[in-house]
């Protein structure tokens, strides 16, 4: 073999190995390829409220939406606790009703008794008052007529004293008028100052009673995602407890998927990275790495090529980019 050939096979050779990497590479782009599965796990539809089952609404396998009224429990228990809130709210309405109207009558008799005892010294006031406008007008012709010799000073003294009498009546009637007005003004202050009604009361049972509301509104279970009945726990009759499902709803497809990669290829990739999907048919997805888990997890038992022997992985989760795949769909991922 010649020397021109021997440089024509190694260049043939330099230029294969070239072709095949850049082949491997659009397949894999940091190089680690794992199993991997639809990941989609399963809705339990479970009660907020412990109850008696009143009805499932979905048959096994039905396709539902997530406002699908899937089952009810029995709301008697709290519709008698609801008409018990409503007799209390009421019963504090009326009461607070009540207390208004009675505060309402205390002060507008005292504001009133008040007006009309400032009417009796105000109408003893203004006698008085008459009464010593003539007593000095009495005093001054009296005392004209004793002046002028036909009469006698005695009269007028009398009258005189009798005066004094009424201005001291008069000044009396004056002080208990300002008594009355200071009297009144308060009363009315009072009645303007009058406390409020126990608002809170009426507050806290209406909070009650929406809260029953609430609980009852709940009792109607709804699937809350959109897929199929893939399983029916309890029929009606059942008591059913918060926590325990009553039936599970599995979603039809999903947008993530979760590959399990050898721990020792962890560190070549990270979150945003590319990735690839492949499905049994060949079918090629593309998606992005949202998440590495921090250490290896036992693979799903599908997942295993031995049955009787597990594995071990990182799980690393993928979001595809449109297309989606089944719910525990094994599917190969390159990363």
């Amino acid at each position: 073999m010649n020397l021109v050939l021997r440089r024509r096979i190694g260049v043939a050779t330099w230029l294969t190995g070239a072709l095949v990497c850049v082949v491997w590479s659009g397949f894999r782009t940091t190089g680690a390829e794992a199993r991997g599965i639809g990941f989609a796990p399963p809705r339990m539809v479970s009660p907020p409220e412990p109850g008696i089952l009143k009805t499932v609404n979905v048959n096994l396998h039905q396709m539902v939406t997530e406002d699908t009224l899937v089952a009810e429990i029995d709301p008697t228990p709290l519709l008698e606790e609801q008409a018990v809130l409503q007799a209390q709210l009421l019963a504090v309405q009326q009461d607070a009703s009540d207390l208004v109207r009675s505060t309402g009558r205390q002060f507008a008799q005292s504001v009133e008794g008040t007006q009309i005892a400032r009417a009796q010294v105000l109408t003893a006031l203004r006698t008085d008052e008459a009464l010593a406008r003539t007593l000095r007008e009495r005093v001054q012709r009296e005392r004209a007529i004793a002046e002028s010799g036909a009469g006698a000073a005695m009269t007028a003294d009398d009258l005189d004293r009798e005066l004094q009498v009424v201005q001291a009546r008069i000044d009396a009637a004056r002080a208990q008028l300002a008594v009355a007005d200071r009297a009144a003004k308060a009363a009315e202050q009072r009645a303007t100052e009058a406390p409020a009604p126990n608002e809170w009361q009426v507050v806290a049972a209406g909070r009650l009673l929406e809260q029953v509301e609430g609980r009852i509104r709940r009792l109607g279970l709804q699937a809350n995602i959109q897929g199929q009945v893939s399983a029916i726990f309890l029929r009606p009759g059942d008591y059913a407890t918060p926590g325990i499902p009553v039936l599970q709803v599995s979603a039809v497809s999903t947008l993530e998927v979760v590959g399990f990669v050898s721990a020792s290829r962890i560190g070549t990739f990270a979150p945003g990275d590319p990735a690839k999907v492949v499905r049994a048919s060949g079918q090629v997805l593309k998606g992005h790495v949202e998440s590495v888990g921090s250490g290896p997890q036992l693979l799903p038992e599908l997942l295993w090529v031995d049955p009787q022997a597990s594995e071990w992985g990182v799980p690393v989760k993928i979001v595809l980019e449109g297309n989606e795949v089944g719910p525990n769909e094994p599917v190969t991922v390159r990363l």
